[in-house]
């Protein structure tokens, strides 16, 4: 199993579900480039608990946003400091590979800058 590609389709589908404010269900099957089942069950639960305490995560983030408003981000910005947050709230990973994996989606998928403020804020978490 493929945790960086895990990652990567929890970004799409959160992404797309925050952008297009689609369900859960159509969006997985629409986005999601997972073949395996059991990364399949994975990338479901995260986005699903990801959901489901996306309060708690955002406070929890904006509590370190030095010199940023939450709402001044972009969508795939915030998305991935969701994922990284949920992981370390949760204690899912090693934390030097929750916050590394994080700023590598940053520098693939976000604004340039974006790596070192995402790398920033979860350091602090």
């Amino acid at each position: 199993m493929s945790l960086r590609k895990v990652r990567s389709n929890i970004l799409k589908i959160l992404y797309n579900m925050d952008l297009n404010h689609s369900p859960l269900e159509k969006t997985i099957k629409d986005v999601s480039t997972v073949i395996d089942e059991n990364e399949s069950r994975i990338v479901e639960k995260y986005v699903r608990e990801i959901q489901q305490s996306k309060d708690e995560i955002d406070d929890k983030i904006k509590k370190f946003l030095k010199g940023w408003d939450f709402s001044e981000l972009n969508i795939i910005e915030k998305e991935i400091l969701r994922i990284g947050a949920y992981e370390l709230i949760n204690n899912l990973n090693d934390r030097a590979v929750i916050i590394n994996e994080a700023v590598r989606l940053a520098k693939i998928y976000a604004d340039p800058k974006a790596a070192s403020l995402i790398n920033g804020v979860l350091d602090k978490i």
